[in-house]
């Protein structure tokens, strides 16, 4: 293709100037698809198909040049009669109108509209021109949609307006256009996500201002509960925050999901201090209970965020509220290792005999022995709480006691320290097994060895089982001397 003088010799000869290849491509869509001008002047001058669509996507010459951006071609192609301004692509339904909006073809799209194209036809999934020309920015093409009657409000199969897309995005010179059309500021997609939460969740603070500024509802939940404010708070978009607080957006807005967290409760969570502080400041309820009970204060616990405890501390809020489980603040530092917090916890008064309400009923010495084997941080947990006076001795729905759980876990290093804090070295559960029994059965020997030394007995449980016998059977040669030299 492109040599004119051939096609000139081939027109004469009655050539069939509408031939398909394969791939369903004309004369007319090739010298398109090349760019070539004086090519589909002459063809379209011969009376070429303007409509002959490729075999695969559906593709017209008009639409291939209208998403090139080839100007001088589409306003040739458009002086054809019976040229289909308005084909639709195979797959995605894509107008001449809707490729150059997509990829920002001013002057093709201004063609295609002088020449009374329908600027409302959508792709499939319901997305007009508008709307993509709204997603990638294009201000120029908005403007000119706009003016030519493109609907500011139709939603896509997805809900999405133009204006939420454009705040998604982050592209306030789109919104300022399509505010201007009168575009509904509260809209919401099938989520029920409305321009501002899509603005916030992004972090467009621009755009927020600008929604605030012409009255956005701020106050506008989504299909889960889900505030703008809320929104900003787990994403630490303080200045976004900032901005809906001073707004009027409620901070006590609970979401509807599953655990049915507050701002305050998901900036905690997230472990994003300032916006925090800036909620404290607008009265954030430091008491609220999500729907697993669980407070501030626990939240932070569980996640580590020492600093936002100590923060929740220093402005009263009670570390002692259990949540529906009857876990404390305490018991989830404890259970995660958190030394830290665990002493910020019992420095402000935190009850370390608290025991929860789960099938276990364990207490934080209980569950911070427990955890153990997990990382050190746990070893320091005990020694804290055993400074605070945990009871050494608690025994659990289970019928066990601290030492039992150690013994079982081999860490001899709190082994030893809750002897030195007045364990009962033999003391028996329901079953009748001993910190000994458990320390042999799981081959733990300075376990057994600081047991002994600690005069524990070799007692029979229910199943007449004793330590020694367990070490006979496992064939533990050391600790079966161990065994018989306290006998």
């Amino acid at each position: 293709m492109g040599h004119v003088q051939t096609v000139e010799k081939l027109l004469k000869a009655k050539a069939n100037i509408n031939y398909t290849n394969k791939h369903g491509h004309s004369p007319l869509f090739e010298a398109t698809l090349e760019g070539n001008k004086d090519m589909v002047d002459r063809l379209v001058d011969a009376g070429a198909d303007t409509n002959v669509a490729t075999t695969k996507r559906g593709y017209v010459p008009l639409g291939l040049a209208a998403q090139n951006g080839h100007a001088a071609i589409v306003q040739t192609l458009l002086r054809a009669k019976a040229i289909n301004i308005n084909h639709q692509t195979k797959n995605g339904r894509l107008t001449p109108l809707f490729l150059a909006s997509k990829d920002g073809h001013v002057d093709v799209v201004r063609l295609l509209i002088q020449k009374k194209c329908d600027v409302n036809i959508c792709s499939k999934g319901g997305i007009s021109p508008l709307a993509i020309a709204s997603k990638n920015g294009h201000t120029d093409i908005v403007d000119l949609l706009v003016k030519a009657g493109a609907k500011v409000n139709l939603t896509a199969e997805s809900g999405d307006v133009p204006l939420g897309i454009a705040a998604e995005m982050g592209h306030i010179s789109v919104v300022e256009r399509l505010l201007q059309a009168k575009a509904d500021v509260n809209d919401q997609n099938k989520a029920g996500n409305t321009p501002v939460y899509l603005a916030s969740i992004k972090g467009h603070a621009a755009i927020v201002r600008l929604l605030i500024r012409i009255k956005a509802d701020v106050n506008i939940c989504n299909k889960d509960g889900i505030s703008p404010v809320y929104v900003a708070s787990w994403t630490g978009r303080i200045g976004i925050v900032d901005l809906l607080v001073n707004a009027g957006a409620d901070i006590h807005l609970a979401a509807t999901d599953s655990c049915g967290d507050v701002p305050l409760g998901i900036a905690i969570q997230m472990g994003h201090i300032q916006t925090v502080e800036r909620l404290l400041q607008a009265k954030a309820d430091v008491k609220y209970q999500n729907k697993a009970g669980n407070t501030p204060v626990y939240l932070a616990s569980i996640k580590g965020h020492a600093a936002i405890v100590r923060l929740l501390i220093r402005i009263k809020a009670d570390v002692n509220i259990c949540n529906k489980d009857g876990i404390s603040p305490v018991y989830a530092a404890s259970r995660t290792g958190g030394t830290g917090i665990v002493d910020l916890l019992v420095n402000a008064g935190a009850d370390i005999h608290l025991a929860a309400t789960d099938s276990c009923g364990d207490v934080p010495l209980g569950i911070a022995i427990m955890m153990g084997h997990v990382r050190m941080g746990h070893v320091q947990t005990v020694e804290r709480l055993l400074k605070a006076n945990a009871n050494v001795n608690y025994m659990n729905k289970c019928g066990t006691v601290p030492l039992e759980t150690a013994a079982k876990i081999g860490r001899a290093n709190i082994v030893q320290g809750l002897l030195k804090a007045g364990a009962n070295v033999n003391h028996q559960n329901k079953a009748g097994c001993t910190a000994l029994y458990r320390a042999v059965a799981n081959g733990h020997t300075e376990v057994v060895e600081r047991l002994l030394s600690a005069g524990a007995k070799d007692l029979r449980n229910k199943a007449l089982q004793t330590a020694l016998s367990l070490a006979r059977a496992g064939n533990h040669c050391e600790m079966i001397r161990m065994l018989q030299y306290h006998k």
